[in-house]
């Protein structure tokens, strides 16, 4: 009987794990004002180009490890760079819609 029951709560984490991983795709968002969006994972192409700017004056040999669109239209970016040549540092900025840095 134990058994049976171990199996059953394992059929139904692996099938929640599954269903998190297919639902990767973009979510579309409409706040009360109006704006619609799209928010989930961006490729760096698709991040504003003040952002990029941004990441390209202030932390030169930058990787941008995760970009995201956020909920609110902020844009979140994990970023690795070379630091100080022993080790590389991490670093999590918030962009807003426009591209400024609002958390850096």
């Amino acid at each position: 009987m134990k058994k049976l029951v171990l199996f059953v709560v394992m059929a139904f984490a692996l099938d929640g794990a599954c269903m998190a991983d297919a639902n990767t795709d973009y979510v579309h968002y409409k706040r009360n004002y109006g704006q619609t969006y799209y928010k989930g994972y961006v490729s760096p192409k698709e991040l504003p180009k003040a952002v990029i700017k941004y990441l390209d004056k202030h932390y030169p040999d930058y990787t941008i490890m995760i970009s995201k669109r956020k909920g609110n239209g902020h844009y979140f970016v994990k970023i690795r760079f070379a630091g100080n040549g022993y080790h590389a540092y991490h670093r999590s900025l918030v962009f807003d819609s426009e591209g400024r840095v609002i958390k850096g």
